[in-house]
């Protein structure tokens, strides 16, 4: 699902990837600050959006964690049902 084009675009590119996977109860905060400024973090952003919406939840992704993303997924719903 991931298209390599834009995933070899990105700041993580270079990072440990276990960096964005950190242990339950560990800060997201140095995943995310990788993520900041990233020329792709609106793709990354997208792609997690669409695979957690089948069911994947997991990781640091365009600068948001399962957290945020669950918030993002809940503004949207609220949008479409209004």
């Amino acid at each position: 699902m991931f298209e390599q084009d834009w995933t070899t675009q990105g700041n993580c590119a270079t990072v440990d990837p276990d960096l964005f996977f950190p242990e339950k109860g560990r800060s997201t905060r140095p995943a995310k600050l990788v993520c900041r400024g990233c020329p792709v973090k609106q793709q990354c952003l997208d792609e997690i959006m669409a695979t957690e919406l089948a069911g994947r939840r997991c990781g640091v992704w365009g600068e948001t964690s399962p957290a945020d993303r669950d918030r993002i997924a809940a503004a949207r719903q609220a949008q479409e049902a209004a």
